[in-house]
């Protein structure tokens, strides 16, 4: 709970009419709560509390800004496992917006192409976070784009190496199908993980 106090020397003064009819004064702060959250707000006048005070005012976030969001993205990952990419939805103030429907997507662009349509999957935690999971199998350099509500928020470089050597996608070369006793030959093996990605 943050605290307020508003002075009605301070404020500025707001006419309206009550349902009944009779003109009443209410006052507004001179500049707007912009933090989310529950409040307390004090009002006084000549240093002495009104009727009310303090009042509890609970202040809502504003729609999401895909430009004050924030996204974290991994850059180092290897073939066949999942890369989590952080996405927190936040007004133009900052606050986290959990409420007003944003969508998030995540584009990774290379050897192959990954979106959330594809094999991305998208939760919305409590707190604000979205987790894009995403899994790519071809190694090399890819352009990851997150876009809140269709506006692209930020945009990595990302690099996957291959994952561990794996026997059955090796492969040999210049091994020949008779060898003489006692004579030396070599041959080449082209190291490759599962996924068929080569091992440099």
């Amino acid at each position: 709970t943050e605290i307020y106090t508003l002075s009605l020397h301070d404020a500025l003064p707001i006419s309206m009419v009550v349902p009944s009819g009779v003109q009443s004064t209410v006052v507004t702060t001179s500049a707007p709560l912009i933090s989310s959250g529950e409040h307390l707000l004090y009002a006084s006048y000549d240093g002495s509390p009104i009727q009310g005070s303090p009042l509890t005012v609970i202040i809502s976030a504003g729609p999401t800004s895909p430009a004050h969001s924030t996204v974290a993205v991994p850059v180092g990952l290897v073939a066949g496992r999942t890369s989590t990419v952080i996405v927190r939805t936040k007004d133009e103030y900052g606050n986290l917006q959990i409420a007003d429907g944003a969508v998030v997507r995540l584009d990774a662009v290379g050897p192959a192409t990954v979106t959330t349509n594809d094999y991305a999957v998208r939760e919305s935690d409590p707190d604000g976070r979205f987790n894009l999971r995403y899994t790519l199998t071809v190694s090399g350099t890819y352009e990851t784009t997150v876009y809140v509500n269709s506006e692209p928020v930020v945009s990595e470089t990302v690099t996957v190496s291959p994952a561990a050597a794996h026997g059955p996608e090796c492969i040999t070369t210049g091994l020949a199908n008779t060898m003489q006793a006692g004579v030396e030959t070599s041959f080449a093996i082209a190291v490759r993980d599962q996924y068929g990605n080569a091992i440099t």
